[in-house]
């Protein structure tokens, strides 16, 4: 664990301290999201590259609109927050992923990242939920192998095809654990 990560804890647990004080954080339902393979997909990539269409903004590269509207789905139906859980959070700023949410008119508040303490993206989850002091209804979306979770979070997880993203039948799905 590098000393970055466990300041990192150590201000989340002060912070979620302060915050669990406050009944409005009781109880939030979280959307864990991955971005490739999940907002950015290879089908929307092929449509891109196929009519000389911009792949990539200042942030990265483009998300599909299809995904885009799914996960927007998911928010309004909802009203759950999001947090990052994807690789995207190893070389962008909370500032930048605001900016970029801000800027390609994204659903959904953006409230946090997964620490980045693992490679195995079960592990960063089930501490992002261990540190929350709140009771959390919570929803991963991912395009990784069952296997990089815990199998208590099977029951909450939706796994993506790479290659279409985030559907809308993913985003009934998504409504239904968060809703439960």
């Amino acid at each position: 664990m590098k000393l970055s990560d466990l300041k990192y804890i150590v201000l989340k647990e002060t912070a979620l301290q302060f915050l669990s004080q406050h009944p409005k954080y009781k109880h939030r339902k979280i959307i864990f999201l991955d971005l490739d393979g999940v907002m950015d997909n290879a089908k929307y990539d092929i449509y891109l590259n196929k009519h000389n269409l911009p792949e990539k903004d200042e942030f990265g590269v483009l998300f599909d609109p299809d995904c885009i509207a799914a996960l927007a789905h998911i928010v309004e139906q909802t009203g759950a927050d999001i947090v990052i859980s994807s690789s995207w959070k190893d070389y962008m700023t909370m500032d930048e992923i605001h900016a970029m949410w801000h800027k390609r008119q994204l659903s959904g508040k953006v409230i946090d990242v997964t620490p980045s303490i693992s490679r195995h993206r079960g592990d960063e989850i089930a501490t992002w939920l261990n540190l929350c002091p709140d009771t959390c209804s919570y929803v991963i979306i991912d395009d990784q192998p069952r296997e990089q979770f815990n199998t208590d979070q099977y029951d909450h997880l939706i796994i993506t095809n790479g290659f279409y993203g985030l559907t809308q039948s993913n985003a009934e799905h998504a409504v239904e654990i968060l809703n439960q």
